[in-house]
C-alpha cells in the first residue's frame, strides 16, 4: 500500500504537490489516511492533505476542517476555509461567515470567496448580516451574493447600493445587481446610481446595466 508512504511525504517541498495529484487519483483508499495528516505537526504536511480532500469532496473530514479555521498557521487556514468552499457543507456556513470579521484583510477575503462558492445554501445567513455594522462585512456579502445567482437577494442588495454610508459597499452591490439582478427593480436601482456622489459608484453602476442590456 502506497498510501502511507505518500501522506509520511506529503511535506516535502519538491515532490509535495505531484503526491497530492497522486493521493487525489487513488481517491477513496485515501480519505481515512488524508483525515489523519490534518492533526499532522507539519502545516504544509496539513494544508495538502486539506487540499486532497477538497478535491475528493470528502464531508467526513468537514468536522476537521472546521476546526483548522483556527489553526495558528496562516496557510492551514486559507486552505481550510477554500476547502470548506469547494466542498460546500452547509456546516461551514456560519463558521465562514464569522471569518467576515476577522483582523486579517485575507482570511476575510478567502471567506468571501469561499461563501461565493457555497452559492445558494450561505445565501439567507448573508442576507442576515447586510446591515452589519462594519462596512467590511456589509461589503464582504455583497461580494458572496454574487455566487448565489439567485434574484431573492436582489431587494438586500438595492438597498444597500441606495443607502449605504461606504462607497466601497455602494460598488459592490452595484456590481453584484449586474450578476444577479434581472428585473426592472435592479435596473431602476442601477440608473439612480448614475446620481451618486461616488464616480466609482457611478462607473459600476453602468458597466452593470450594460451586463443586465446584454442577457
Amino acid at each position: 500500500n502506497a498510501v502511507p508512504f505518500l501522506i509520511h511525504h506529503l511535506s516535502q517541498q519538491d515532490v509535495g504537490e505531484a503526491i497530492v495529484k497522486a493521493l487525489i487519483q487513488i481517491g477513496v483508499p485515501a480519505l481515512p489516511h488524508l483525515r489523519r495528516a490534518l492533526s499532522d505537526g507539519n502545516p504544509l504536511a496539513v494544508s495538502r492533505a486539506a487540499i486532497a480532500l477538497g478535491r475528493l469532496k470528502d464531508m467526513e473530514s468537514v468536522p476537521q476542517l472546521i476546526v483548522l479555521l483556527k489553526h495558528p498557521d496562516h496557510m492551514v487556514r486559507r486552505s481550510a476555509i477554500s476547502v470548506l468552499g469547494f466542498i460546500g457543507h452547509p456546516d461551514a456556513i456560519p463558521h465562514l461567515i464569522q471569518l467576515l470579521w476577522d483582523e486579517d484583510s485575507v482570511i476575510r477575503s478567502d471567506a468571501t470567496n469561499a461563501l461565493a462558492t457555497i452559492g445558494p445554501p450561505a445565501q439567507e445567513a448573508l442576507i442576515q448580516i447586510a446591515d452589519a455594522e462594519k462596512w467590511e462585512v456589509r461589503e464582504a456579502v455583497m461580494i458572496a451574493l454574487r455566487g448565489t445567482r439567485d434574484s431573492h437577494a436582489v431587494p438586500t442588495v438595492i438597498r444597500r447600493l441606495s443607502s449605504d454610508e461606504n462607497e466601497q459597499v455602494r460598488a459592490a452591490a452595484a456590481y453584484t445587481l449586474g450578476e444577479i439582478g434581472s428585473d426592472g427593480a435592479a435596473v431602476d436601482a442601477l440608473r439612480n446610481a448614475l446620481a451618486d456622489v461616488s464616480a466609482t459608484v457611478r462607473f459600476t453602476a453602468v458597466e452593470s446595466l450594460g451586463r443586465l442590456t446584454a442577457v
